[in-house]
């Protein structure tokens, strides 16, 4: 009663409020259940903090972890595709010059004599995507915030995450096992973000990050995904220190067409074989990765299933896809999964040079292989009419 007469039923109100989170946190502490709770809240995600899909060229590892992404955390995520270019300073975050308009003391912007808005260069930390998604789950730590990366090892990953590679080692309940310590520029720029936050949240980051926000740690509703193809040409290795901090999954080479919807889709996608019949897009892509099987490429080298884009095998546009299969599918045999076998895999005299083999192609496209593809045509002029038929 005497604190009411003191300070008022809200300011009451507010004080209770904090005195039972206080006696919450002291009660977690002494019976060990922080790491507990904390984990029940963000339970409902089965998958590892850090994963990469990985697999053969067009298998669908980015549509599948795409959905997953969807599936898991709505909106709450941030893609970022890696290249030979892309540094810490991208990811992380920098301290970089930035322009600043000049303003009077009524806060208008300065004009020089031509009338032209006056600016200047200052410094400013400018956060990459990794820090705007770290600060966003530590605000909101009851929400799950993702990092989908595609093509990893397109870039030196070492490189890129720098010393966030330690924090990569998680504990049980999903934090990061070690924090790393911040620098200056850091340190100031998580105070500005932190400094309209509520109490109960202040509170929770201070015991992650200090009062000083003197290290940082990622925290169990952040979650690193990606995406790599190991047999490109031109990708950065990773070492196995930081290998071991991600579980990978495996897409084989067909197991997009383990949903039968999606198998569907693939027995209408059509293409030329020759200037009077086509083939299933389907058939020949499985006739030749057993072509390139039989002289001992990898199955991470094989053609997947998507292979040619979704957009352009549905575009029922026969001529487009024809084309984009003879363009992208003869010069990856060509040039690369195919190259060392070249001339075992096609016929000599129909492939002197490329353009030999792409004018062959479109003369008949089974006839270019030394042992002709095993895989149905049908006349286009017999499937005009059946399809004129089914209509009626």
């Amino acid at each position: 009663m005497l604190i009411v007469n003191i300070y008022g039923g809200k300011a009451l109100e507010l004080l209770e409020k904090d005195l039972k989170s206080k006696i919450k946190e002291l009660n977690n502490i002494v019976n060990g259940e922080d790491d507990q709770n904390e984990l029940q809240i963000h339970s409902k995600i089965d998958k590892p903090h850090q994963r990469i899909f990985f697999g053969a060229p067009g298998t669908g590892k980015s549509f599948n972890l795409n959905k997953q992404a969807k599936e898991y955390f709505g909106s709450n995520y941030e893609r970022v595709t890696f290249h030979p270019n892309y540094m810490y300073g991208n990811f992380v975050g920098a301290f970089k010059p930035f322009p600043k308009i000049l303003r009077d003391k009524e806060g208008k912007p300065l004009k020089d004599e031509n009338g032209n808005t006056k600016e200047t260069i200052t410094y400013k930390y400018i956060p990459g995507p990794l820090m705007r998604v770290l600060i966003k789950a530590l605000i909101d730590r009851e929400t799950n915030y993702l990092i989908l990366i595609e093509e990893i090892n397109r870039a030196n990953v070492a490189a890129v995450f720098g010393d966030f590679f330690q924090l990569l080692d998680r504990k049980a309940n999903g934090d990061s096992e070690y924090p790393i310590t911040t620098s200056e520029e850091v340190r100031m720029y998580l105070d500005m973000e932190f400094s309209n936050i509520d109490e109960d949240t202040r509170t929770y980051i201070y015991n992650k990050i200090g009062s000083e926000y003197e290290r940082l740690v990622l925290p169990s509703n952040l979650y690193i995904w990606s995406t790599m193809n190991s047999a490109d040409q031109g990708v950065m290795p990773m070492d196995t220190a930081f290998k071991r901090r991600w579980e990978f999954t495996y897409i084989g080479i067909d197991d997009v067409l383990k949903d039968p919807k999606i198998a569907t889709e693939f027995e209408s996608y059509k293409f030329k074989i020759s200037k009077e019949s086509t083939v299933k897009w389907n058939d020949f892509r499985t006739e030749v990765n057993k072509r390139l099987s039989s002289h001992g490429v990898p199955e991470d080298k094989l053609l997947g299933p998507y292979f040619i884009s979704k957009s352009v095998l549905e575009s029922e546009d026969i001529e487009k896809i024809t084309e984009t299969i003879k363009n992208k599918v003869l010069m990856y045999l060509y040039d690369d999964a195919g190259k060392p076998y070249r001339n075992n895999l096609f016929i000599a005299e129909k492939s002197a040079t490329y353009s030999d083999l792409c004018r062959n192609f479109e003369e008949n496209g089974k006839a270019i292989f030394k042992k002709t593809l095993e895989i149905e045509d049908k006349n286009i002029s017999m499937e005009y009419i059946s399809d004129e038929d089914n209509e009626n």
